[in-house]
């Protein structure tokens, strides 16, 4: 069934796109999803590769865990990010070397359940460098999925930025995504693990909500209504 879904061409990069995206329909049924989390993980990865060290190579690597990390799916929901660990790891997906496929198969192993741990037998047999690697690409697909909890598409960008020994989350959409920021709340755990800092996930609005007139990210303004704080507009930056 793999074979059908990837393909016979094993070493062409033109074609790992398409066989990613043929794989992911043919065992996951989750393409939007997928092509979701991965622009987020993506955007969250940019944005903290150079104060954090990032390989750059490893957004490619995180991507393509991104869009292939429910495919377990064809097998059982229940453990289905061991199942797709077996199933990226055997792809032979095209344009992909074997060291590569075997990084992508771990981090969607640990795209939910429990942390890499170095006694789990598929992390044990890569470098202590690839498996640091590994958990630092699998904690930003953490947050990055839990981004589109809601299988909305909803979020559609985020702004990350890095104050006071603390990382912030400033989450792009027109409405405010509670589901989903409670997603992501929920999956922080690793990414402060990993990188020894704190995370503030907040609401930032539209995309015109994004950006200040001085470029930083804009923060939402709480504001009272009916003795409830609310998210509202922009910080006007008074006070």
């Amino acid at each position: 069934m793999i074979d059908d879904a990837v393909g016979t061409t094993v070493d062409d990069p033109a074609h790992r796109d398409a066989a990613i995206e043929r794989l992911a329909a043919a065992c996951s049924g989750e393409l939007e999803h997928g092509r979701t989390v991965s622009l987020l993980a993506g955007r969250i990865f940019d944005q903290l590769a150079a104060p954090r060290e990032l390989m750059a190579g490893d957004k490619l690597l995180l991507e393509c865990a991104a869009r292939l990390q429910d495919v377990g799916y064809v097998i059982n929901y229940d453990q289905h990010h061991k199942h797709s660990y077996h199933l990226i790891r055997n792809s032979r997906l095209p344009g992909i070397r074997a060291h590569d496929l075997e990084l992508i198969a771990n981090v969607a192993r640990y795209h939910r359940g429990a942390h890499p741990k170095r006694k789990h037998e598929n992390l044990a047999r890569l470098s202590l460098e690839d498996q640091s690697r590994v958990q630092r690409m699998a904690a930003i697909l953490r947050l990055a999925g839990g981004l589109d909890r809601s299988r909305s598409q909803q979020v559609r960008d985020v702004q990350v930025r890095s104050e006071h020994d603390r990382v912030f989350i400033d989450v792009v959409a027109d409405q405010e995504p509670l589901v989903d920021i409670w997603g992501a709340e929920r999956r922080t755990d690793l990414f402060e693990k990993v990188f020894d800092l704190p995370v503030t996930i907040q609401w930032a609005g539209g995309h015109d909500a994004v950006a200040s007139d001085n470029g930083k990210p804009a923060r939402p303004r709480r504001k009272r209504r009916g003795g409830e704080a609310t998210v509202g507009e922009a910080d006007s930056g008074e006070g």
